[in-house]
């Protein structure tokens, strides 16, 4: 994975059940990818469970440089569609034909 985002040029958006808690070095393999929750209004987005109080942060998403992130939100899913809370992203990619170069911040 890290040697294919290190490869990609265009706007990246990677999210998912990570099964990975905050602190944990596993995070390391998304360094130079900003975490969404940047741009959430919760100092702890936890995603699990969805029955009682959500206390685990297991589900993440983050974006490259070139994706303009304006708003992330984890809502209740609907019934019995998942265990865990969804990941809502309010973004914009760069317009169609115009792909700037990729700059060393984007493939760190």
């Amino acid at each position: 994975l890290r040697d294919d985002l290190d490869a990609n040029e265009n706007p990246v958006v990677l999210a998912g059940d990570l099964n990975v808690l905050p602190g944990t070095g596993d995070l390391r393999w998304f360094d130079g990818l900003r975490d969404a929750a940047d741009a959430g209004d919760s100092v702890y987005p936890a995603t699990f469970p969805v029955s009682g109080p959500a206390l685990w942060r297991l589900d993440w998403a983050f974006v490259s440089p070139r994706v303009d992130l304006h708003r992330q939100s984890v809502q209740d899913p609907p019934a019995a569609l998942s265990t865990h809370r969804l990941i809502e992203l309010d973004l914009s990619l760069p317009a169609s034909g115009t792909t700037a170069p990729a700059t060393e911040k984007d493939r760190s």
